[in-house]
């Protein structure tokens, strides 16, 4: 059996917790070939050139379900963006999984540090784009009704 298996695309941050975390459904360890995540998460690791000539290489932006598991689907073709809708089976799953992925205790020290007196603040992400990147918005609508507080 193999106990290994390696995230090796996806420049997204979010969609690279969600490859480590299917493979880590799978396989006992997950490594990467992006220094950036050996340094961002305490249990990844840079694979070595032989370790990526043997061990199976993953690149999937979607959490992964196993076979047997489209039962647990319902209506849906895939679980991620679900949000409340996640059926419970997989929100479990899943749950044991992302306990493994751990952040670099000195990255946290230093966001801690850094927000400390942020009492109130609130943070929010807006893309300019829509999942192809072709489709752009404007955010204007986001500007208007944030920069009014």
């Amino acid at each position: 059996m193999i106990e290994v298996a390696i995230h090796n695309g996806s420049p997204g941050l979010a969609n690279r917790i969600k490859n480590y975390a299917s493979i880590l459904r799978t396989f006992k360890q997950a490594l990467t070939i992006k220094n950036a995540d050996a340094y961002i998460f305490d249990d990844i690791r840079v694979a070595t050139d032989e370790e990526l000539n043997t061990f199976p290489c993953y690149d999937n932006w979607r959490l992964a379900t196993l076979p047997g598991e489209d039962k647990y689907k319902t209506e849906y073709k895939h679980i991620d963006l679900l949000y409340d809708k996640t059926p419970e089976h997989f929100v479990e799953k899943y749950k044991k999984v992302f306990k493994h992925l751990k952040i670099n205790k000195d990255i946290l020290e230093y966001i801690d540090d850094f927000t400390k007196d942020w009492d109130g603040v609130i943070g929010l992400h807006i893309r300019s784009w829509y999942c192809d990147r072709h489709k752009y918005h404007s955010d204007e609508l986001f500007e208007n009704v944030f920069f009014m507080w």
